[in-house]
């Protein structure tokens, strides 16, 4: 029979098999494939395993993981190969025989399609205390203990269960559904995902209708993503889909909408700042994005570290970037015309507390100079600067502290605070004063071991950071440290700037700063060039390293000498991508 069902891999929107996820905006439930292998000589098809993936929070210990079930195409009760198409708003599951489709009717069920005879296994593991029960007669209900529960409803077609109740287990570990053709040769097949136990529905859409629904909502959202330069339109569309696929809604804890780092990743701190920065468009998720981390500080100021609906993660932080990210989103938008009093009110609160945090909390030797406890905390994990020392006081800390005050100022004024103004940014320019006197050594920035005060000096694209104060630094470190990244024997590479000289002692590119191009270390290097007047210098550096996320899928890590990426998608690198593209394309 004809292959002619089949699409080339280069149309997929994303490669599954990349940790990509098939998923609506709001969605704890997608779609991730494995496609094994390549064709058989003549044939487009191969051999390919579909799984249901989570996105909610679980507890360590349990067995599950991300996987809660696993799809087969079926004909004639045989197995068949397939390829698999990917559009943002709908799936295809090509075969030789016809194709099953897949679409999300909202946030929370999801819908496959199947014509031509084609039938639809669903393999489900269960475990411990985990059961498939009948629930009506063609749907029935999968509880997943610690995680959700999922109704099967085959809207048309028949739907038959196997799962055998095994007591000591307390589970029907072996449960399976098949979906069937009704007499036209089609099925309809609802998925429904609850963090409480489910329920039929009253009424269901029309797979036409479900559609429609998920196209609008996925053509709002790019709508509100600033169009770019010709060669990286194609980037811009996908990495807007890995952002509004890795979105959640509120649930458990989980008050507002966010965006995970990536399918089985919580969402951080400071990445969830730089997807407001991106999506600043797009006013009441830029808000959610913004306000989410206020929602799990505690009563000191400390901010958690990650949060999902599960839990929130507080025993370690990641930088106060809210200053840069406030101060970059002020260059398109005015904030006091965006959002409401009490929403700059809640900034302005708790922003202001988790900078006066680091001063109560991370300067143990009471010297002035907070400090990280861990590279992971800096974001640059196993940079070269924590090779020897863990707690390290360093000049990138102090310049986020510095903007985090200035931007404090900015809202100040923005609620009718001159004097609390007036402090915030004198403060700014006494912490960037404190911070040249101390790590600026004549040429070069510098940091300490905490306690001690050795010198650390390595070839760590972290100490250049501090760019992001831009203007507000003096003119002669501006032009030496522009100087240093722009020399290609050093950090400047064909995709942007690596996280170690290409000449150091101790480069690599394996871990995760010590040689890759990284893709929010150089979002922040990038917009600290620009904001310190390195206009054209910053708009080449960003062209080199967007463009190398064209052809790489905006990946986290990118090879700085042969190319080519760490092979996974991550929200982070998608909105490194668009704001830099941003930069290029409108500024």
């Amino acid at each position: 029979m004809s292959n002619a069902l089949s699409f080339p891999p280069k149309e997929n929107l994303v490669d599954l098999s990349r940790r990509g996820i098939f998923a609506r905006r709001g969605a704890y439930m997608g779609i991730g494939a494995d496609m094994l292998g390549a064709p058989a000589p003549g044939q487009s098809f191969r051999e390919g395993r579909l799984y249901l993936n989570s996105r909610r929070s679980t507890p360590s210990a349990s067995p599950r993981g991300i996987y809660l079930a696993y799809f087969t195409p079926m004909y004639k009760g045989v197995k068949v190969a397939c390829e698999v198409h990917l559009t943002p708003t709908e799936l295809t599951v090509c075969t030789a025989y016809g194709r099953i489709r897949a679409c999300f009717a909202d946030d929370s069920m999801l819908y496959f399609r199947g014509e031509n005879g084609l039938s639809l296994q669903v393999d489900v593991p269960m475990y411990g205390q985990e059961i498939m029960k009948k629930r009506a007669e063609n749907a029935c209900e999968a509880m997943f203990r610690s995680r959700c529960s999922l109704v099967f409803n085959a809207l048309k077609g028949g739907l038959t269960m196997d799962a055998a109740w095994v007591a000591g287990k307390k589970s029907t570990p072996e449960a399976s559904v098949f979906v069937e053709p009704d007499e036209n040769g089609e099925f309809l097949l609802a998925i429904d995902e609850s963090a409480y136990a489910g329920k039929i529905r009253a009424a269901y859409p029309a797979y036409d209708e479900a559609l429609a629904s998920v196209t609008a909502d996925w053509e709002q959202f790019l709508a509100c993503v600033p169009e770019v330069n010709e060669d990286l339109a194609h980037q811009r569309i996908v990495s807007s889909y890995i952002l509004w696929s890795l979105l959640i809604h509120t649930s458990g804890c989980t008050r507002r909408t966010v965006i995970l780092m990536a399918i089985n990743s919580a969402a951080s701190s400071w990445q969830l700042g730089h997807n407001a920065v991106a999506l600043r468009n797009n006013l009441p998720l830029a808000s959610d994005l913004l306000l989410a981390v206020t929602d799990a500080a505690n009563a000191d100021g400390q901010f958690a570290d990650f949060v999902d609906d599960g839990s929130a993660h507080a025993q370690s932080l990641h930088p106060p970037t809210q200053g840069w990210m406030l101060k970059w989103m002020m260059r398109t938008r005015d904030l006091k015309k965006d959002y409401p009093r009490e929403t700059l009110e809640r900034m302005y609160t708790y922003y202001g507390r988790y900078a006066e945090w680091f001063m109560l909390a991370r300067d143990d030797d009471g010297d002035g100079l907070p400090q990280y406890d861990n590279g992971d905390e800096c974001g640059f994990d196993d940079s070269s600067a924590f090779m020897v020392h863990d707690q390290v006081e360093s000049p990138d800390l102090m310049a986020y502290l510095a903007l985090q005050y200035d931007a404090l100022g900015d809202l100040a004024e923005m609620l009718d605070k001159p004097d609390e103004a007036a402090a915030w940014h004198k403060r700014c320019d006494e912490t960037v004063e404190k911070m040249i006197e101390v790590f600026w050594n004549g040429e070069r920035f510098i940091a300490l071991s905490a306690h001690t005060h050795e010198v650390i000096e390595t070839d760590s694209l972290f100490f250049y950071a501090p760019i992001i104060l831009g203007k507000k630094l003096p003119q002669e470190i501006i032009d030496k440290m522009t100087a240093d990244l722009l020399d290609e024997t050093k950090y400047l590479t064909p995709y942007g700037l690596a996280t170690e000289t290409l000449t150091s002692d101790v480069f690599r590119v394996s871990g995760f700063s010590r040689g890759w191009v990284l893709a929010p270390g150089n979002l922040l290097v990038i917009t600290g060039l620009y904001s310190a007047g390195k206009v054209e210098e910053a708009k080449m550096i960003a062209q080199r390293f967007c463009s190398a996320c064209a052809k790489w899928d905006s990946p986290l890590l990118m090879n700085p000498i042969e190319g080519g990426s760490c092979n996974f998608y991550c929200s982070w690198s998608c909105c490194s991508f668009l704001i830099l593209a941003d930069m290029l394309s409108n500024m």
